[in-house]
């Protein structure tokens, strides 16, 4: 018989993660590759529209009775911008709200399928665990493990990973369109790179923290809910209301 996995001891991150995409991503691999390209999609539109501003402020204010040129090699005349630089923005504002409602359309998907298959698991592996990891918890745990916990790991792997895509994504179209303008800017723009990493670094701990603190507390709090709701006449008896609700 083996001993119970102690709930507070960290895991290694890489088999985790491969654990996950074996047994749940990889069975929704084409509706997430298909989420993160609109992702991608989205992501480079957004540093798109950012590079179609500078020509449309400098055609249209600075520089009004010469051609403008839009991303340095297509000549627009100036009776033409007005018309021009509009529609094309409106297209490309069309087309990520398209691949933007499609992300999240197939996020949504993807993730209470991944959450379906987590509980159905969660729940095979608790009614076929011997009987000491099941006296070493209280059910309320179990509960919280399988509505709790099941979310943060769809939260994780859904939204997480498309976010993180589409994110990384405009920011790294968006460097470069920074570098096309001005590359002498950009490097003095990139000097704060360094201490904003340190930032999210220590944002990004107390993040984790944080969510271990919601996943304990909402363990305490389903542990605590079924002990009174199993209770509840001993309770009212005893007229323990408020003594409970301090628990809590």
């Amino acid at each position: 018989m083996t001993a119970p996995t102690d709930p507070n001891e960290d895991q290694p991150l890489r088999p985790l993660l491969a654990r996950i995409w074996r047994d749940y991503l990889s069975h929704h691999r084409g509706a997430l590759f298909l989420s993160m390209l609109c992702a991608a999609l989205a992501g480079g539109l957004s540093a798109l529209t950012l590079k179609l501003l500078e020509p449309a402020i400098n055609g249209l204010f600075l520089q009004q009775n010469a051609p403008m040129r839009l991303w340095g090699f297509i000549d627009i005349a100036p009776g033409q911008a007005l018309i021009v630089i509009p529609l094309t923005i409106v297209v490309v504002a069309v087309v990520w709200t398209l691949s933007s409602l499609g992300q999240a359309a197939l996020v949504n998907r993807l993730g209470h399928g991944i959450v379906g298959d987590i509980q159905v698991k969660l729940f095979g592996a608790m009614i076929r665990a011997d009987l000491a990891r099941l006296r070493s918890q209280h059910s309320g745990a179990f509960v919280s493990s399988v509505l709790f916990d099941a979310n943060l790991v769809r939260e994780a792997f859904t939204n997480g990973v498309v976010n993180y895509t589409q994110h990384s994504l405009t920011l790294l179209f968006v460097i470069l369109s920074m570098v096309f303008i001005d590359w002498r800017l950009t490097l003095i723009v990139l000097l704060g790179v360094p201490l904003i990493s340190l930032v999210m670094g220590r944002f990004s701990k107390r993040t984790k923290k944080a969510t271990t603190g919601a996943m304990k507390e909402t363990e305490t709090l389903s542990t605590a809910l079924m002990e009174n709701l199993d209770g509840v006449r001993l309770i009212k008896i005893e007229n323990r209301e408020a003594a409970e609700e301090a628990r809590v």
